[in-house]
């Protein structure tokens, strides 16, 4: 059994991890990962370079770290989607609108997720820290695959075509949405607004029936609040 010191000890390791992921995604955020050294990281918390280094080996490690807490948030968020049982449409719909509540939530992730998944910056982490991810990435793509592939409406075939297609709309309206880029100031709707669109129309594309109801990002936002059991986002 352990002692109350030693319980004392960790859960301060555990705030001071905190701390440092938290002053790490906003600096990611604010000035740019490559911007970004340790000793900024350090001096924003208050801490010493060496206590950073206790907790993390080198700067790829805490975004990796990051990266993976984002990815269990999602995974969780994306499972009660799934158990709600609803149609597809809404279901795909919905998954999007968990993204793009996620790439607003931590930016300083949103904004480096192909810089994680490249492989030089994935040969740079440390071992646990490469097998997180890669299970990680495994467990969501089976959450979007698994809900194309309960779709009557295509051939099983299209199911990663499908998928694949999803993902590449997402990874697209997130860069947008993380670049900081003013799409109204040309007579554009917000990112939001038009991804959940463009997913109908892709949704059509695929054969898949219209829904009774309609599907724009206020009624998106309004069922993820419901599902998600959450406030105004």
């Amino acid at each position: 059994m352990a002692s109350s010191s030693n319980t004392r000890k960790q859960q301060e390791i555990l705030a001071r991890d905190a701390l440092i992921l938290l002053a790490a995604n906003e600096m990611f955020a604010e000035q740019g990962y490559h911007s970004t050294t340790m000793q900024n990281i350090a001096d924003k918390v208050g801490y010493s370079k060496g206590t950073i280094y206790q907790h993390y080996a080198c700067k790829e490690d805490v975004l990796a770290k990051l990266f993976i807490q984002c990815g269990e948030t999602l995974q969780v968020d994306m499972q009660k989607v799934i158990d709600a049982k609803l149609d597809i449409r809404p279901s795909i719909l919905l998954i999007t609108g968990i993204f793009l509540k996620h790439t607003k939530e931590v930016p300083g992730v949103a904004g480096n997720v192909t810089l994680v998944k490249s492989p030089a910056f994935i040969a740079k982490l440390a071992p646990q820290y490469q097998d997180e991810i890669k299970h990680s990435e495994q467990i969501m793509l089976s959450q979007i695959i698994g809900i194309f592939s309960e779709c009557e409406y295509f051939d099983c075939d299209q199911v990663k075509s499908a998928a694949f297609g999803w993902w590449s709309m997402q990874i697209g309206v997130q860069n947008l949405m993380v670049s900081g880029w003013d799409i109204t100031a040309m007579g554009f709707k917000t990112s939001e607004e038009h991804i959940i669109e463009s997913l109908n129309i892709f949704i059509d594309g695929l054969g898949i029936p219209s829904a009774e109801c309609s599907f724009n990002w206020s009624n998106v936002k309004k069922k993820m609040q419901k599902i998600l059991e959450i406030n105004e986002f």
